[in-house]
């Protein structure tokens, strides 16, 4: 009998957590209904990632049923950031801090304060790969907040935020 590897089961399966985050009923009606629902999968490891995917339900001698599931679409990179503040200069460098390559950094919106400052593929280039680096200006001499937007042109998710302080 083979032995199956650390978080696999005998039959090669991988053995994950699924947790159901949020659920929202968009419409229904009798005998239809739009559901989205938000679920994160995490393995052995600690490694996770969420997504969301809408549910078409109807009904089948009176039980509800899923009758077609969209595509979760085009999922958010998986990637680790690092930060440095410049009080000298009053910036923040953004750095690749591990994970994925980034292959379209012009889908990842850098926001200062909720405000669009440019994307990663302006600030730093294309594609950026784990240890490469771009600085953006922030307000001179303050403390604030810094995100980092992920947009496939169906959802958006945050995948970065940093407190700044760059009071000199």
């Amino acid at each position: 009998m083979e032995r199956a590897k650390e978080g696999q089961t005998s039959d090669g399966y991988q053995n994950i957590d699924l947790t159901i985050e949020e659920t929202e009923v968009r419409t229904q009606e009798d005998d239809t209904a739009l559901v989205i629902v938000e679920y994160t999968l995490s393995d052995q490891e600690g490694n996770s990632r969420t997504d969301r995917v809408e549910y078409e339900l109807r009904t089948e001698n009176g039980n509800w049923r899923v009758w077609d599931a969209g595509s979760p679409g085009d999922p958010a990179p998986s990637v680790a950031f690092d930060y440095t503040d410049n009080p000298e200069d009053d910036t923040v460098t953004i750095i690749h801090g591990g994970g994925d390559t980034l292959q379209q950094p012009d889908r990842i919106t850098v926001r200062v304060e909720g405000s669009p400052r440019g994307t990663l593929d302006e600030i730093i280039g294309s594609p950026i790969a784990p240890g490469d680096s771009g600085t953006i200006s922030v307000p001179e001499d303050t403390e604030g907040s810094l995100g980092l937007y992920w947009d496939n042109g169906e959802r958006s998710q945050q995948i970065g935020v940093h407190t700044y302080d760059v009071e000199g």
